[in-house]
């Protein structure tokens, strides 16, 4: 007669009880573990920034508590001299590319105004007369 294996725990560590023998049971029944080394390993450092990057950011974040004033000097400069070569509309491009190349959404606004300006002076039932030599906005 062929004796087929008995469910549940066996003799030995039932006698212990549930829980003690469970544990006991179980621990017999685990493989070694494989011993980890107790060196760490480190993960690899994050590569190095380009020069580039660091440059073009610098550009664009220089000046610290001074950079609104910094900004506003090269926008006016900027705009002073985009009158000078581009006319009525040289200002509100000059405020837009230092606001564009400086990251102030300031200038920007500012620049687009102007440009808008021109443009509605442009149109007869805006207030202009069709020509396009309205005054710029901040003059």
């Amino acid at each position: 007669m062929v004796s087929m294996a008995r469910k549940g725990l066996p003799k030995k560590y039932a006698k212990m009880g549930f829980k003690r023998g469970w544990k006991a049971y179980k621990a017999t029944l685990r493989r070694p573990r494989k011993r980890i080394s107790t060196k760490t390993r480190r993960n690899k450092p994050m590569a190095r920034r380009r020069y580039a990057k660091k440059v073009y950011r610098r550009a664009r974040s220089s000046g610290g508590s001074f950079k609104p004033y910094i900004d506003g000097a090269l926008g006016g400069i900027a705009a002073q001299l985009g009158t000078k070569y581009a006319g009525a509309w040289g200002t509100g491009l000059g405020y837009s590319a230092v606001g564009q190349f400086r990251n102030n959404p300031t200038l920007k606004v500012m620049g687009g105004i102007a440009i808008g300006r021109q443009i509605a002076g442009m149109i007869p039932m805006i207030g202009g007369n069709g020509g396009g030599t309205s005054q710029g906005v901040f003059e």
